[in-house]
């Protein structure tokens, strides 16, 4: 975590030249007409590692899987064959047990699948 009292938002990519800092893709840059897909899709080959959760609106962030307006598995279809890591980012996720972090980690599972033609 950086701390970002600005509240500007990054993407840090590692390249071979060093981390670099540019735009932090999130679902809030659908409001400047970008489309998330392709986004995803053009930094997909500078990625390593994946922080999931859903989103909603302007502030909705850390929303279950599900609840938000992220396609998942049309998501995972953009990804492809992604061989990095990958965690979910639910809110309180954490509590009763990690309820929320299972609950996600399901959800994700099944849209990986529907979109590798699974199930």
């Amino acid at each position: 975590a950086v701390h970002n009292p600005d509240k500007r938002s990054y993407l840090y990519i590692l390249t071979p030249a060093g981390l670099q800092a540019k735009s932090r893709l999130t679902y809030r840059f659908l409001r400047f007409t970008l489309d998330f897909y392709e986004q995803v899709e053009a930094i997909m080959p500078y990625v390593s590692h994946l922080h999931l959760s859903d989103a909603s609106g302007i502030d909705g962030e850390g929303l279950q899987i599900g609840d938000g307006g992220i396609d998942w598995v049309r998501f995972f279809e953009v990804v492809g064959d992604f061989r990095g890591t990958m965690i979910p980012e639910i809110w309180r996720g954490h509590q009763r047990g990690g309820e929320g972090f299972i609950i996600a980690i399901n959800r994700l599972s099944d849209a990986y699948f529907k979109a590798k033609g699974k199930k």
